[in-house]
């Protein structure tokens, strides 16, 4: 028995070293303070795990023997335990991928254990105890299963604090250049210069694939004339995308600005009022929901009803809309935008987006904002008008993401090209 015993329970013994080695993993992604939108939980429990897990392999690989007692069972039951716990214990800190790993060395290690098990003590399976252990067995297979088959769906989030959003994030942002943009460098050229300012939305937050935004698309459709350039940052507001406009090493010709709703937060915050922040998992349990972010599965679940963890933040905004002083603040913000492109003989185009979601309850909310525009000779695309009639479903991500999606995108650049048509052989005239 322990000729036929031993070698698979050496086996065991990697199989835990190996899942206290990727327990330790540390994504670099959370070393970034915009994507890490939530506090991580404490890992003192963690390393306590790892070290535990460290010397069980090491036992199971320098005395497989030692295993084998009876009187030693509740080690293998120990072990098989602490290695389920780390899986997911881990989650929050590891990368995605190496999670996926962790969960499969889980599977593995306790499915051998049951072999294991079943080859030490033949006698134990019948009986009440046994009953117990296959359906612990066989419900912790299942979980683990179902684990890494979510840990290998991404799904972008409006804000970015789900797994699924991280993993999208880990799979598909890709390359940001040297200005921090999720764009190719920013070299000059004797083209005509477009720069696409704004936020997610013109960064793309919820497009897998880049060359399906808006930047990207009119660069496809004005051709090698022009040069196209995506000046989009994650939670930018008006100010801010000032800021990068003025300081951006090169001058453009053509300035887009995508403007949202919430690009009024920081005039709201400057006025003395709070703007709630956001709400996740605030309607479960804090120990339900502790358990959610340490599994892709339940996390995955859980954003598949539709929740309001935004609801606050975004009513919030929309409100300051109706205050009379936080709109004179904000309108201020976009009128240095306006007169900046101005003096620097620069054509602006605005594009205005309501809430994607309601786009008939919070198109009206523009009104102030578009008004000022045009009577400052600013071109302005609604968007509303563009989706009328039409399922809004059907122009954002998912359910928990409204950012613009790629029929969104395609949708909005034959109205932006509309423009830039009537524009562009005036600017290039005058050159």
């Amino acid at each position: 028995m322990k000729d036929k015993t031993s070698p698979l329970i050496r086996v065991l013994g990697i199989l835990w070293v190996a899942s206290a080695v990727a327990a330790l993993d540390f994504d670099p992604w959370l070393l970034h303070p915009s994507t890490l939108v939530l506090k991580l939980p404490s890992r003192q429990s963690l390393i306590i795990l790892v070290l535990v897990m460290a010397a069980l392999g090491a036992l199971a690989l320098i005395a497989p023997g030692w295993l084998q007692s009876a009187r030693r069972r509740f080690l293998l039951w120990a072990g098989g335990t602490t290695t389920f716990a780390l899986a997911f214990l881990g989650t929050p800190f590891v990368r995605p991928m190496v999670h996926f790993v962790a969960v499969l060395l889980a599977l593995a290690a306790t499915l051998l254990l049951t072999v294991i098990l079943l080859r030490i003590w033949p006698e134990g399976t019948a009986g009440t105890g046994a009953n117990i252990a296959t359906m612990a067995v066989s419900l912790g297979v299942i979980v683990l299963a179902g684990e890494a088959v979510f840990t290998l769906l991404p799904r972008s989030h409006a804000v970015g604090y789900t797994l699924a959003a991280r993993l999208w994030f880990e799979r598909y942002w890709g390359h940001e250049d040297t200005l921090g943009y999720r764009d190719r460098e920013h070299l000059d050229t004797s083209a005509t210069k477009i720069f696409v300012l704004g936020d997610s939305f013109v960064s793309g937050l919820g497009i897998a694939d880049p060359r399906n935004r808006l930047s990207d698309r009119l660069q496809d459709r004005l051709g090698p004339k022009c040069r196209v350039y995506n000046l989009g940052k994650n939670g930018a507001d008006t100010r801010e995308e000032y800021r990068r406009l003025v300081t951006h090493p090169l001058k453009p010709d053509v300035v887009i600005l995508v403007y949202y709703l919430n690009d009024i937060e920081v005039a709201a915050a400057v006025a003395g009022h709070r703007v709630p922040h956001f709400y996740p998992y605030g309607n479960v349990p804090g120990r339900v929901a502790r358990n959610i972010r340490r599994s892709y599965l339940l996390d995955f679940v859980y954003w598949q009803v539709p929740q309001h963890d935004l609801a606050g933040y975004e009513g919030t905004l929309e409100s300051m809309y109706g205050d009379p002083a936080v709109l004179a603040l904000h309108l201020a913000d976009l009128q240095q935008i306006v007169e900046y492109c101005h003096g620097k003989q620069i054509d602006l185009v605005v594009v205005a987006f309501p809430h994607l979601a309601r786009p008939a309850e919070t198109a009206p909310l523009l009104r102030p904002v578009v008004e000022s525009l045009r009577a400052s000779q600013v071109p302005v695309i609604e968007v509303a008008p563009l989706i009328a009639g039409r399922e809004p479903r059907l122009f954002y991500v998912n359910r928990n993401d409204a950012h613009p999606n790629e029929r969104m995108n395609a949708l909005l650049t034959d109205a932006v090209a509309n423009v830039l048509s009537e524009r562009l052989p005036r600017r290039n005239q005058a050159r």
